[in-house]
């Protein structure tokens, strides 16, 4: 690139041998913005995108001081500066043609042909020394970007050398450098040969560890920490253990340092952490066409010991809907990915509704009481979740409007809970994949009421194929093994309809028809195919189906619907605004408003 002085010396020279221009000069007012006024043909992509910034730097830099002849400037120099703009490509031979024209504003045309690419004849790149056989580095050799007869495209050989450095004082090869790095061009026979062999030293192990802390037991803190002196260095590992020790609500700064010992070739790491605020409040609402408004209200006491024990009361409530529960947690062996729990709690449901006006003519009527006490272990290994539970409760259950029907149940029930979480963002996933499972099973030997075998699942795939064009496919599958079916409580039916399964149909509307009642069923099968437009980044378009009921004895009718829907994944989660009409002939269609993210 060319410096100002050489610049303003070519700008005189051009100034007193062009009068043509400066003929024009009177006639045509230059622009004020540079970029728009350079046209480019025969470039794209990354080529014109270069081209371009070279060129408008160029102009920017000496159109404050000489105005009137900056465009001469590029006329004379500017095929040379897009020549130099191509070479970190691998285009050294471009044909350049440049002109000029007058409409309202001065505008420059230039005309390129790229011409024959620079080939890579011979690829040399080695990792050296006592780091050869990382799997990392290897994996970084094997992705190195350059393969013999490819094009040479050195931005992409700048970033591949920049990330093996970064890589290798990520894994404590500190000492890491390039004993060699060259790019040899031949530039009659299109040629270029790359040299390049990193030597890593050796890896940095660690040294003492040690933190301070204001409150909690030293005995806790030593179980998150995972790093011990003599383990290798891992930048992962550091970054992990901060992560760890701030999810665990105990410190609102956690500050290590580890600056490595040239001389010792250790990491000696030092943890500083200040104390949190105990208490933590939450509050949150939400709308959906299903519930109505909705609130809910957290208060978690984040220790109440030294020991780590903590406490969280939780409410939630709906206008026929409502719910709280306390739970106490102890952290575990591994108190970042382990805690055993006790949780007490209290749930009441009282629906009414009256679809005599659908095709599936019928009343719902759901009055729930329940009150359940558990007693459970969670793990968290990397993707995965596992709930390991027992549970008692006690529950009266109405689903017709005649008191005497009232089901009362007592049950006691071991349960496990998998779900398994994969995404780029919760929010906002442009890529991700979501399973849960639930398995119970409940038996007069533990003071159940009746013997059930209870299973529910649900599964969500997501991937943009392109940042305008994203899939989202859901399925769910759910069944109880029971002698009589109309004994099952609340909590181990299942009910379709509305706006979290099939959307087109009301509230719990689909599934087991008794005189008149919806009543659950013991049974559930369901699937939903959406694709959503993206106009902007965070607003979608999406046209969508879903298919599902719920049913007794594999008596089951798997009603359709199709939507369309307008989606803005908003700073305070998604809002979805879904339009939705069932296949079947008679059913009108529904309005769905939903705010919940996708997985």
């Amino acid at each position: 690139m060319f410096s100002s002085r050489a610049c303003y010396l070519a700008l005189a020279t051009m100034a007193a041998s062009w009068p043509s221009f400066a003929q024009q000069d009177s006639l045509c007012p230059l622009p004020d913005e540079f970029a728009s006024t350079i046209e480019l043909t025969g470039l794209s992509g990354e080529l014109e995108a270069n081209a371009r910034a070279i060129l408008t730097s160029q102009l920017q830099l000496v159109g404050a001081n000489l105005n009137r002849v900056r465009f001469e400037f590029a006329i004379s120099d500017g095929a040379e500066l897009i020549e130099q703009s191509l070479e970190p490509f691998g285009y050294y031979s471009p044909a350049i043609t440049s002109d000029w024209f007058c409409d309202e504003t001065l505008r420059l045309s230039y005309q390129v042909e790229v011409g024959i690419p620079i080939i890579i004849n011979n690829r040399n790149v080695q990792i050296l020394g006592p780091g050869v056989d990382n799997p990392q580095l290897q994996e970084w050799l094997a992705e190195f970007p350059l393969q013999n007869g490819e094009r040479l495209v050195q931005p992409d050989y700048s970033r591949a050398k920049r990330r093996a450095l970064s890589l290798t004082s990520s894994l404590g090869y500190f000492d890491a450098r390039y004993q060699q790095a060259r790019i040899a061009i031949d530039r009659e026979q299109a040629t270029a040969d790359i040299d390049l062999e990193l030597v890593t030293g050796v890896r940095y192990e660690l040294g003492d560890v040690s933190y301070q802390q204001p409150h909690m037991s030293n005995a806790l803190i030593d179980r998150y920490i995972k790093l011990n002196p003599g383990d290798q260095y891992d930048i992962n590992d550091i970054a992990q253990l901060q992560s760890d020790l701030y999810a665990s609500g105990f410190f609102s700064v956690v500050d290590i340092q580890a600056e490595p010992n040239r001389e010792t070739h250790t990491v000696p790491v030092s943890i500083s952490m200040q104390r949190a605020k105990q208490n933590a409040f939450n509050f949150g609402v939400g709308y959906s066409t299903d519930t109505g408004p909705r609130g809910s209200f957290n208060w978690t006491r984040r220790w109440l010991n030294p020991q780590g024990h903590s406490a969280e009361f939780d409410s939630r409530w709906a206008e026929d809907e409502q719910s709280a529960s306390l739970t106490y947690r102890i952290p575990g062996t591994d108190p970042a990915r382990e805690n055993q729990y006790y949780r007490v709690g209290y749930v009441a449901d009282d629906e009414r509704e009256n679809y005599g006006n659908t095709v599936h003519p019928a009343k719902l009527i759901i009055d729930i009481e329940r009150f359940f006490a558990q007693v459970g272990w969670v793990r968290q290994r990397g993707n995965w979740t596992f709930d390991y539970y027992l549970q008692g409760q006690k529950e009266s259950l109405l689903v017709t409007e005649d008191v005497s029907d009232t089901l009362n149940t007592a049950m006691v029930f071991p349960g496990v809970e998998l779900r398994y979480l994969k995404s780029d963002d919760l929010f906002r996933p442009s890529q991700g994949f979501s399973f849960s499972a639930r398995m119970r099973a409940a038996t007069e030997l533990l003071g159940s009421d009746t013997d059930i075998l209870y299973f529910s699942s649900n599964a969500v795939y997501t991937q943009q194929f392109t940042p305008r064009h994203q899939l989202t496919l859901r399925g769910w599958l759910g069944t109880n093994l029971v002698n009589d079916e109309t004994k099952l409580p609340a909590n181990f039916r299942f009910y379709q309809g509305g706006d979290t399964t099939v959307r087109g149909y009301n509230y719990r509307e689909l599934g087991p028809n008794q005189n008149g009642y919806l009543t659950g069923g013991a049974s559930e099968l369901g699937f939903t195919a959406e694709y959503e437009y993206f106009m902007w980044p965070d607003v979608a378009l999406a046209v969508f189906t879903d298919t599902g009921d719920a049913f007794f004895d594999r008596d089951f009718d798997l009603n359709q619907s199709i939507g369309v829907g307008f989606h803005w994944y908003s700073p305070v989660g998604p809002i979805r605004i879904d339009y939705a009409a069932p296949v079947d002939a008679g059913e009108t269609a529904k309005l769905h408003i939903i705010i919940r993210a996708n997985l």
